[in-house]
Formats: structure tokens, C-alpha cells, sequence
């Protein structure tokens, strides 16, 4: 190998590591893109969850207003049409008794109301947690990420976005 490389021009020589230099440069500048935009992107995910949440948690004064289908149902298309990189906003109410699951009240975007037994489990962790919440597991292949975020009355959560 050397035995060639030492046959070669200098011409020939240059060139090459020019080559290997600007494409090494390339893949790293490439690569740091990427992260950085990744990083860009999970914070604006991150921001639109926490807007969509207290979006809902400020004009939630009353479990009857939660309940309250048509104002819930425009306060969602609002929402979404006001962050177009969201595809669907789903509004939970969780029951006062224990065992029973979230309902879903309304729901804004391209599909009707979840048709999925009971409610994600990001949006069961919600209420667990008491925190806004985000899964990025199908990032990679969907390039969709799921956020849920806590609905409070009187610091109990009493539904989830």
C-alpha cells in the first residue's frame, strides 16, 4: 500500500488529501446539524405542549366548564389553528372516582375522537405525575412525537391535552 501511495504525483497526492479533508469537514459539520436541530426541535415540541397545556388550564375554571363539550371543541380548533405543527389535540377528563379511566370530551385535527381503549398511556403518566409529558419513541420512524400536559383545578389534575 505504501509502495503506491509513494508512486503517486504530488498532484495526485494533494488532490486526495483535499478530498479526505473536505469530506471528513463535510460528515462532522453534517453531523453537528443534525444535533443541533434536533435539539431546536425537541424544544419547540416542548414549548407547544406547554402552550396547548396552559392554554386549556387557564380557561378551566370549573369541572362543569371542562365538561362543557361545544366551548372545549372551539377552544381546540383555535388551538390548532393557531400551531399548525400539531395534527390532533385530544381533551381528557379524568373521573373523580379511582378506578375508572380518562373520558375523552373533544377532540380537534384530522381524526374524530380516539377509538383506542381507554386514553394513551402518556396521558394516564399525566396524571400520575402531575407534569407535562413528551414520547419520542416514534421520532425516528414517524417523525411524530406524543406530548400530553396536565389539566389543574385547585392543584389536582382533573383532565390532560
Amino acid at each position: 500500500m505504501l509502495n503506491r501511495w509513494h508512486r503517486l504525483s504530488l498532484q495526485v497526492k494533494i488532490t486526495l488529501m483535499i478530498i479526505c479533508v473536505v469530506g471528513l469537514s463535510a460528515a462532522t459539520t453534517e453531523w453537528l446539524e443534525v444535533r443541533s436541530i434536533q435539539h431546536t426541535v425537541e424544544n419547540n415540541v416542548r414549548n407547544a405542549a406547554l402552550a396547548v397545556g396552559r392554554s386549556v388550564d387557564q380557561n378551566v375554571t370549573s369541572l362543569a366548564q371542562l365538561s362543557n363539550r361545544e366551548a372545549r371543541t372551539k377552544e381546540v380548533e383555535k388551538i390548532l389553528a393557531t400551531l399548525p405543527d400539531l395534527l390532533n389535540i385530544v381533551l381528557y377528563e379524568f373521573p373523580s372516582k379511582p378506578g375508572e379511566g380518562p373520558l375523552a370530551i373533544t377532540s380537534a385535527g384530522p381524526t374524530e375522537l380516539p377509538r383506542q381503549e381507554g386514553a394513551p398511556d402518556l396521558v394516564l403518566r399525566v396524571r400520575e405525575e402531575g407534569r407535562p409529558l413528551i414520547d419520542y419513541a416514534d421520532r425516528t420512524k414517524t417523525h411524530r412525537v406524543f406530548l400530553a400536559a396536565p389539566i389543574f383545578l385547585r392543584n389536582a389534575v382533573v383532565g390532560a391535552t
